[in-house]
């Protein structure tokens, strides 16, 4: 499936303050546990550029068997933060 996300990030400290999935397509149960649940979403608030996926010291840990929807929305919080570092820089 795909997804679109928005993330609102704290400009003072490049971090996520908050990550919403605005538009998807992805698989009922699979990857739907990523892109629908407030609770996984959240996990991405306080992390900073770049964030990286099940390693690393500003990782986020993606849901078993949703390994592509959790790349996705890592992709996407990371594309915010570049964006918003470029408009800042």
């Amino acid at each position: 499936g795909t997804a679109a996300a928005k993330g609102r990030i704290s400009p003072a400290a490049m971090r996520v303050t908050g990550v919403s999935v605005i538009k998807h397509s992805e698989t009922k149960n699979i990857g739907t546990k990523v892109v629908m649940s407030s609770k996984v979403l959240s996990r991405f608030i306080g992390l900073e550029s770049p964030v990286t996926l099940n390693g690393g010291t500003n990782r986020f840990d993606g849901v078993t068997g949703a390994t592509f929807s959790s790349k996705g929305v890592t992709a996407a919080v990371n594309a915010a933060l570049t964006a918003v570092d470029a408009v800042l820089s």
